[in-house]
């Protein structure tokens, strides 16, 4: 299981329905249903839920658990 941030993980699993088993490093937003509605959603919802903005054009469907952690961390490592 990847290690994510824990509001990261807060935030999938709590809004999106996305499981703690789905939860891999390799696993992309595709994998999880996200399209581009979803995507745009999780972009609000960062910014609502983390207080960090991720813009729905840095969200893409083949992007990884992984990368996406790694920015939200350093997002909220920042704030």
């Amino acid at each position: 299981m990847l290690d994510l941030t824990p509001r990261l993980r807060e935030l999938l699993t709590s809004k999106f329905g996305v499981t703690d088993s789905q939860l891999e490093e390799d696993v992309r937003l595709a994998d999880l249903q996200f399209d581009s509605l979803a995507l745009s959603e999780l972009s609000v919802a960062c910014d609502d839920d983390l207080g960090i903005q991720v813009t729905d054009t840095e969200l893409t469907s083949t992007m990884k658990l992984s990368e996406l952690n790694a920015i939200v961390a350093a997002r909220l490592a920042a704030v």
